[in-house]
This record gives C-alpha cells, sequence and structure tokens, in this order.
C-alpha cells in the first residue's frame, strides 16, 4: 500500500485503509448482530465479507479475545466468506 495516507491514532501511525477497514468491520458486524435481534434476514454481502476477511489479522489479535471477541468457531470447509468472518469474530452464521 505505496502511498497510502498515514494517520495518527492514539500517538500511533495507522494506515488510512485500515482504519477504513476497522469502521466497516464494526459497521457490518453490529448491524448483522441488530438484524438477527429484529429478526430480519439480511445476509452479508459476500464481496464485503472477503474483503473484510483481508483485514482480520490486522485488526482481531489473540489478545483481543475474549474481551472484545468471542473464540473463533469453527467453519466447514468451502463456508463462503460472510460464514467465515462471522465465525472468526465467534458469531455463528
Amino acid at each position: 500500500h505505496r502511498g497510502e495516507r498515514l494517520i495518527t491514532v492514539a500517538g500511533s501511525p495507522l494506515r488510512a485503509g485500515v482504519l477504513v477497514a476497522a469502521g466497516a468491520l464494526e459497521i457490518t458486524v453490529h448491524g448483522d448482530d441488530l438484524a438477527r435481534t429484529c429478526g430480519t434476514d439480511h445476509p452479508l454481502p459476500e464481496p464485503l465479507a472477503s474483503d473484510l476477511l483481508a483485514y482480520l489479522p490486522l485488526l482481531v489479535q489473540p489478545g483481543d479475545r475474549p474481551v472484545r471477541f468471542a473464540p473463533a468457531l469453527a467453519t466447514p470447509s468451502g463456508a463462503p466468506p460472510s460464514t467465515r468472518l462471522l465465525a472468526q469474530l465467534g458469531r455463528p452464521a
């Protein structure tokens, strides 16, 4: 990501794209939580889930479990990106 803008968060440099991905992850996952709570079935868009999976190793560290995220859940082989994303965050699909 050469040439990507750096910003400072809590005194630490961060690539702008990583900050955007963190925001997108929060909105996506909490939006899914809300939809499920309301009994609405709005599947995550697979391209979005796939993009967010690529950022997950930067955004969720082992120390984040079980404080911020539940332990990752197992996923079947060949599971779609949305299922894998939710499972990596400790949420069933």
